[in-house]
């Protein structure tokens, strides 16, 4: 793993309490099926109505890192695709990319 990819995912868990606290999994889930960061045997795990949202953000934050390369951004488009939806995601944005930098 490069370590631009290591860096990201260690943005990822540095701010994991605010993505599993803030994070929409309705609305972010078939985004993130279709940037094929969730595959259908994860949706169906997904849909379980047992799940809750802390239940699917938990799997979404710990799913990200073994998408491979480019997965981090490609998280942050569904963030962003999603933002109109719930603003929280507007701020885990900012969250995440203010991270970046550090």
């Amino acid at each position: 793993m490069e370590e631009e990819e290591k860096k990201k995912l260690k943005m990822l868990q540095r701010c994991c309490p605010q993505l599993l606290k803030s994070m929409n999994p309705e609305s972010l889930i078939p985004v993130l099926y279709s940037k094929e960061l969730l595959n259908s045997d994860e949706l169906e795990r997904l849909d379980k109505p047992e799940k809750t949202t802390k239940d699917k953000n938990t799997y979404i934050v710990l799913a990200i890192p073994r998408k491979g390369s480019g997965a981090f951004d490609r998280f942050i488009e569904a963030l962003r695709e999603t933002s109109g939806e719930n603003r929280a995601h507007d701020e885990l944005i900012r969250l995440l990319l203010n991270q970046e930098s550090k």
